[in-house]
């Protein structure tokens, strides 16, 4: 794996969210004390909305973020509307609706190539360095998102010309959300004084997802390194479901009235989404005059309401914000509970739903007596994209992940082979376990393991993970032996087969 300087002379960081996106550029040479960022546009403060619009009858982007929010409101009717795209790839939701004859691979690529032209041109800004010039990309996703939600990713990124089938593999990264924010945190928060061997916690609490992983200074290698020392956890329970359950609220009590008009209730929805929503918890002087307004639009042009059938503070906290925090908490807690009393130095607290007052306040009332450090990440909505930059970096400042999914090796003869020998039929149905799940690995650690092969042809050789399997009884190898390893590193796992002195390298990227 390339690892540093002398490898990459930029970085892009790229945050590709549910509800804005954005990239960070790191100059990585030539310039590494300052940041360099073209001030044009909206990407760097990941400001830009991820939306898209296309005409009917057309495959091709028509509009993206900002115009094509203006698009949508202002030409409905002319052809498509696509927000929240990220979704499609959580698989445990309902998706939104996509153009037709379009997949979610596409619409994403459609998004990043728009991305890439303000990219192009901060390239050109470098052009005297020479010939020599590299760059890559890091992108980031979800804790939680299954393997064959990062191929999308992956693959988006190159319909969206970022890079090539032929490049270098280590062109293009993609990482956790959790472990970028942890790297921008840790960064910022020098007045902490977390030396090696303390802990912190991860809380990236974006529009729809949340991350959340603890991590360990680990500085005997010479660099300030970060280990994660717990199973990371996440879910669909971002500031987004907010807004679902306000909007629950609002129509439970519209039924009772008749004549109530969608008008009324979006009018209503905005003063939550838009004001409320960000400040609820803490002034209570904005709070006072949002719950007015939000009020005023409820029972508006409806003489059968009173004042005093109104929606609460009191409601919109139990029906609304509660169940959310709640389940955030909860993630916390089954973190604390994995760390079996070990202390923990700080929670730092990312992304733009981890700015809430009342996440927060809940937060500090619930864990203040087993927590030393409560921080809130200045501008935390661009910390995952911040910390993407700075694994690509030096992706070995991360010295030790936990699995997630439990990894094997089933070894199989070739279809063509007709050797019907028993003890290879047998060995063709053996499923052999390499690391378990909740099971910690060092950067770029090989685990080895051989195995009994009696056949001139090379096997096929097929990789598992997320599934359970008993473990298989080991022999004491005294025949001709097949010998596979498998290096987990944090952007990808590698394997390798040495069979009969015949080197072969499998990489799942």
């Amino acid at each position: 794996m390339a690892n540093g300087l002398d490898d990459y002379d930029l970085v892009f960081g790229v945050d590709f969210g549910t509800i804005n996106s954005g990239y960070y550029l790191l100059s990585l040479k030539n310039d590494t004390s300052r940041d360099k960022f073209d001030q044009s546009h909206l990407w760097k403060y990941k400001e830009e909305p991820s939306t898209m619009f296309y005409k009917k009858n057309s495959k091709k982007l028509f509009k993206y973020g900002e115009l094509a929010d203006c698009e949508f409101k202002n030409n409905l009717n002319s052809g498509y509307y696509a927000n929240r795209v990220k979704m499609w790839l959580d698989r445990t939701i309902k998706n939104p609706a996509l153009p037709p004859h379009l997949k979610p691979v596409e619409v994403i690529a459609d998004y990043l190539k728009k991305m890439s032209v303000p990219m192009d041109r901060q390239l050109r800004l470098y052009n005297n360095i020479g010939d020599g010039f590299k760059w890559r990309y890091c992108m980031t996703v979800p804790n939680m998102w299954p393997e064959q939600s990062k191929s999308i990713m992956r693959e988006a990124a190159i319909l969206a010309g970022f890079v090539t089938e032929g490049n270098d593999i280590d062109k293009l990264l993609i990482i956790d959300e959790a472990l970028a924010a942890a790297l921008h945190s840790d960064r910022v928060s020098s007045e902490l004084k977390l030396a090696h061997g303390s802990r912190f916690l991860i809380c990236d609490a974006g529009g729809r997802n949340i991350n959340i992983s603890t991590f360990e200074k680990d500085n005997l290698s010479g660099i300030s390194g970060l280990k994660e020392i717990t199973i990371g956890d996440g879910g669909s329970c971002g500031s987004i479901l907010l807004e679902n359950l306000f909007e629950a609220l609002l129509r439970k009590r519209m039924y009772i009235h008749s004549g109530y008009s969608e008008r009324n209730k979006e009018n209503t929805l905005w003063y939550f989404n838009y004001k409320l929503k960000y400040i609820f918890g803490g002034d209570m002087k904005k709070t006072s005059y949002y719950m007015k307004m939000i009020n005023q639009e409820y029972i508006r042009g409806h003489p059968n309401i009173g004042e005093e059938e109104g929606i609460s503070l009191d409601a919109i906290q139990t029906s609304v914000f509660d169940p959310v925090v709640n389940e955030v908490l909860g993630m916390i807690e089954k973190q604390l509970i994995q760390l079996r009393g070990k202390t923990l130095n700080a929670i730092f607290i990312t992304g733009g739903f981890g700015q809430s007052p009342y996440l927060q306040k809940r937060m500090k009332e619930t864990f203040k007596g087993r927590v030393k450090h409560f921080k809130v990440i200045e501008d935390g909505h661009e910390a995952v994209m911040k910390g993407a930059a700075l694994f690509g970096f030096n992706p070995c400042k991360i010295t030790q992940n936990i699995i997630r999914c439990t990894y094997g090796i089933r070894i199989s003869l070739p279809s063509s082979t007709s050797d019907d020998s028993s003890d290879l039929k047998s060995e063709k149905e053996k499923i052999y376990v390499y690391i378990r799940k909740g099971e910690s690995v060092n950067n770029d650690m090989w685990i080895s393991r051989s195995h009994v092969w009696k056949n001139n042809s090379l096997p096929v050789i097929l990789a598992i993970f997320n599934q359970k399997y008993p473990d298989d009884q080991t022999k004491e190898i005294i025949d001709e032996v097949l010998t596979i390893g498998i290096r987990f590193g944090s952007n990808r796992v590698e394997i390798k087969v040495n069979s009969g002195g015949r080197q072969f390298e499998y990489v799942n990227t």
